[in-house]
């Protein structure tokens, strides 16, 4: 008998093991010196973590996971995701006693019962960042270059950010009575799926790529019409802070995510050279954390529209220390930067405040505060 993979799962060959330890490296190397640590919890987790925090409505909960019950009765589950793990280490292992504002990440499979597709496997791999114990816009922005700078730095050009604001649980409320109403008027020209979620699940209806189901949320109410001043507030200061960075970016009031932990912002960076699967980062925040992940396969960086296997991978960052000195005169700007390290109390020493920076403290779970020299932004 011949044995093969599991349908929806790879093998990763020798041939591939260089593209694969090269983005995992140089991820570690840019996290760190945006002051992140490593974290490795793991792959098994008990079943309840993740229904109770990802929401017992969501596809992922109600028809995704791999899970089993153990001979005692247990149920347990492959983590579909990263971050009610890294949240659950977060608060067993009372990090915030050391320190209350962790900046985590994890890099390692997930597993999702899906249908298998062009670039989507039932094990994948994330790269996820989380910035816990500030929800702040600071954090968002924080974050947001982060993410466009590992991007940049693994070769993908061509990139676009988009921006949304989720709301809080509170104006979110009335915003998925309004998305439902709105739905069940237009159920016809939805599929299956989609009328299934509208009733259970409304915001999930928003990721769908059915043509019609498009069109239908293409004309629905936009959640920016119902966020509360607070997280109005939260959204203005987020676009000012990314002007400030000189980071284009697009309001798109369709960008909406449907897990039950997902709060104000939210953002993905695309590139057009990956055909339909266009999104390379997707990122949402959530009280009082925020974070993103980007997905790790080495399938689209093995297409050869991407540029990045027909010619060697060449990082476009100089790495000095820990810290990249960026190279043109926006990445010039952006790194002429004021760090307030208020967590750990030390501060970058003179030297490095007045022009492009080529190393930084290196002290764990410091809080870096991107704005240029005079903000006065809070």
């Amino acid at each position: 008998m011949e044995f093969s993979t599991i349908k929806g799962f790879k093998d990763i060959l020798p041939a591939e093991i260089g593209t694969w330890r090269h983005v995992e490296l140089e991820t570690r190397r840019i996290f760190r010196a945006f002051g992140f640590q490593e974290i490795k919890p793991p792959l098994l987790e008990v079943t309840e973590l993740f229904s109770r925090s990802i929401g017992e409505d969501t596809d992922i909960v109600s028809k995704e996971m791999y899970s089993f019950t153990d001979s005692k009765g247990k149920s347990f589950s492959l983590r579909p995701e990263a971050t009610a793990s890294v949240v659950r280490a977060y608060i067993q292992h009372r990090l915030y006693q050391k320190n209350p504002i962790q900046k985590l990440f994890i890099i390692g499979p997930m597993f999702r019962h899906e249908r298998p597709q062009k670039g989507r496997f039932r094990q994948f791999y994330q790269i996820d960042a989380e910035i816990i114990g500030d929800p702040g816009p600071k954090s968002d922005a924080d974050i947001i270059v982060l993410a466009i700078a590992l991007v940049e730095s693994l070769g993908l050009t061509d990139l676009s950010l988009e921006i949304n604001s989720l709301g809080c649980p509170q104006c979110r409320g009335p915003f998925r009575e309004e998305l439902k109403n709105y739905l069940a008027e237009k159920k016809d020209a939805l599929c299956k799926d989609c009328r299934r979620r509208a009733a259970t699940n409304p915001l999930r209806v928003f990721d769908c790529k059915v043509q019609g189901c498009r069109e239908v949320v293409s004309q629905a109410p936009s959640i920016l019409q119902f966020i509360c001043q607070e997280c109005q507030h939260h959204f203005r200061v987020l676009q000012e802070y990314l002007g400030i960075l000189e980071t284009p970016f697009t309001v798109n009031h369709m960008l909406v995510r449907g897990l039950d932990y997902y709060t104000r912002t939210t953002f993905e960076i695309q590139t057009d050279r990956l055909g339909a699967q266009n999104a390379v980062v997707k990122r949402t925040g959530s009280a009082p954390k925020t974070q993103w992940s980007a997905a790790e396969d080495t399938t689209n960086y093995q297409n050869s529209s991407v540029g990045l296997i027909t010619r060697p991978l060449v990082s476009h960052w100089a790495l000095k220390g820990w810290f990249p000195c960026w190279k043109t005169p926006v990445h010039k700007k952006r790194f002429r930067l004021i760090f307030s390290l208020s967590v750990s109390g030390k501060r970058l020493k003179k030297k490095y405040s007045n022009g492009p920076m080529i190393c930084a403290d290196r002290g764990c779970g410091s809080r870096r505060n991107m704005l240029p020299k005079g903000s006065k932004l809070r």
